[in-house]
């Protein structure tokens, strides 16, 4: 924006930083594995919460999971896509753990909109509890598996880099 009005023979130099996508993928990896326990502690506080002291004020936290659930389950779908041939990715538990958050967030918003807050709390505790818990453990044992890659010489050969 700053050079849009100047030419070309106005500027000396163009740096482009940039990082490698092992790089870029262990840092999404990174910021995950230290998210995802700040969303089971919310999760868990909401369910009880909600089971015990009602809706009232929980709206916000909600709506604040669910679209922290979204964001991991596009970052999911990037993993899945660049890093389709690790061992871990190719795993039936992955696969599993797709389904179960998908059809955790699907049954946690159909229960909000039926007001159905007992559902919305079972729901909450334990498929979506546990579908954060099998990210945490699978995005764990990718890591370990991009580690070991990396380490053996492989530099991230499913990335590219």
């Amino acid at each position: 924006k700053r050079l849009r009005d100047s030419g070309v023979q106005d500027i000396d130099l163009i740096e482009v930083l940039g990082q490698a996508p092992g790089d870029i993928m262990s840092g999404i990896l990174e910021n995950w594995r230290v998210e995802i326990p700040k969303m089971l502690d919310i999760n868990d506080r909401l369910s009880q919460d909600l089971r015990f002291q009602g809706v009232e004020g929980r709206m916000k936290p909600f709506v604040s999971l669910i679209d922290s659930c979204q964001l991991l389950v596009d970052s999911l779908m990037s993993i899945d896509h660049l890093l389709a041939t690790t061992v871990t990715v190719q795993t039936e538990n992955w696969k599993k753990a797709e389904q179960l958050t998908a059809s955790s967030i699907g049954e946690a918003l159909q229960a909000f909109q039926k007001k159905d807050f007992t559902l919305l709390a079972d729901v909450l505790e334990y498929d979506l509890g546990h579908s954060l818990q099998s990210w945490q453990e699978l995005l764990g044992q990718l890591m370990v598996e991009l580690k070991n890659d990396k380490d053996a010489g492989i530099s991230n050969s499913a990335l590219g880099g």
